[in-house]
């Protein structure tokens, strides 16, 4: 999955570091094929000396909702189509500069 963030590229993967940990509001962007960026909405982190909190805030204006196995996910519909399928069950909503998963 790739991601940007405030024109910062993060490629989400449970092995992947940063240099240190972000802090403060971010933009949150699709990017499709061709270069395009769409924006949905944005993450404000908390940061402390070696780890930050994390709020993320989805503008859901303009996704349409879908149902998977009777799960809905809202979508958004242009040259591609993006779901977010919202993770049903409590995080930690922390991250640390070589742990980032809690962000995929």
């Amino acid at each position: 999955m790739l991601l940007e963030v405030d024109n910062l590229l993060y490629f989400l993967l449970p092995e992947f570091v940063c240099a240190e940990v972000p802090a403060g509001k971010k933009t949150i962007y699709l990017i499709d094929t061709a270069g395009g960026q769409v924006t949905i909405g944005e993450v404000n982190f908390t940061a402390d000396s070696s780890s930050a909190e994390f709020l993320v805030a989805i503008d859901y204006e303009g996704f349409t909702d879908y149902f998977l196995s009777m799960k809905e996910m809202k979508c958004l519909e242009s040259s591609e189509l993006w779901c977010h399928l919202k993770y049903p069950y409590e995080q930690p909503r922390r991250i640390s500069a070589d742990d980032l998963r809690w962000l995929s």
